[in-house]
């Protein structure tokens, strides 16, 4: 997780967060912002995470889910 500063455009490593799964290829936030999910291409899984924005926090929130080939996370309302 990166924090910008808003007047240089720099980014600041804030943590670093391990995705339980091999080569993630892609991670998205749900519209809710309280949820993230990591896409991991070599592992065919996705992790699910809490996300606490104010307090900076994400902690996973479950074991990985196996899925056949994943590729890309879409958010799309229906």
């Amino acid at each position: 997780m990166f924090k910008i500063d808003q007047e240089t455009g720099m980014l600041e490593k804030l943590f670093c967060l391990p995705v339980s799964g091999d080569y993630p290829k892609d991670c998205n936030l749900f519209p809710d912002n309280r949820h993230l999910v990591s896409l991991n291409h070599e592992s065919n899984t996705l992790t699910f995470f809490n996300v606490d924005l104010e307090k900076g926090l994400i902690i996973m929130n479950q074991k990985e889910i196996k899925v056949d080939k994943p590729n890309c996370i879409i958010f799309h309302k229906l």
